[in-house]
């Protein structure tokens, strides 16, 4: 690994952190909801969304940047921990299945975050100029 990649996964790493930290309640733990006897998360499906879209767009452009497989680590790995951190220390009626909730959260990571890295490189190289053209050929 280069260290340009290096760099840039460090940044994405640190953009990830903030994303999450700006995005998401500081307590995942459960709220009392509008009845007595139903609890709420706090964490909506517009948080999972928001910060889906950003860390994909970051993905792809570190893809469009040269460097499609540095997101798995550099965004992958931070979103990782902070669910990992976060689910699993918050307060649940029963169980608290966040592993489970981590495993699937891997494989979409994994899988998302590969295929934007791929879709920013590809949409860079399809706005390049034909490298195979000689110069002055027009």
């Amino acid at each position: 690994m280069t260290g340009r990649a290096v760099a840039v996964g460090a940044m994405l790493a640190v953009v990830t952190l903030l994303i999450c930290v700006v995005v998401f309640p500081t307590d995942w733990s459960v709220q009392p909801g509008s009845d007595p006897d139903s609890f709420v998360s706090p964490v909506t499906s517009a948080d999972w969304a928001i910060a889906a879209v950003l860390i994909l767009a970051l993905a792809g452009g570190a893809g469009a940047a040269g460097h499609p497989w540095v997101p798995l680590i550099g965004c992958g790995a931070p979103a990782f921990v902070y669910y990992c951190v976060q689910a699993g220390r918050a307060d649940v009626i029963g169980a608290n299945l966040w592993v489970v909730g981590a495993i699937v959260l891997a494989v979409g990571l994994t899988g998302g975050l590969l295929g934007a890295g791929w879709l920013g490189r590809r949409i860079r190289r399809a706005a390049s100029p034909d490298r195979r053209r000689p110069p002055g050929s027009g």
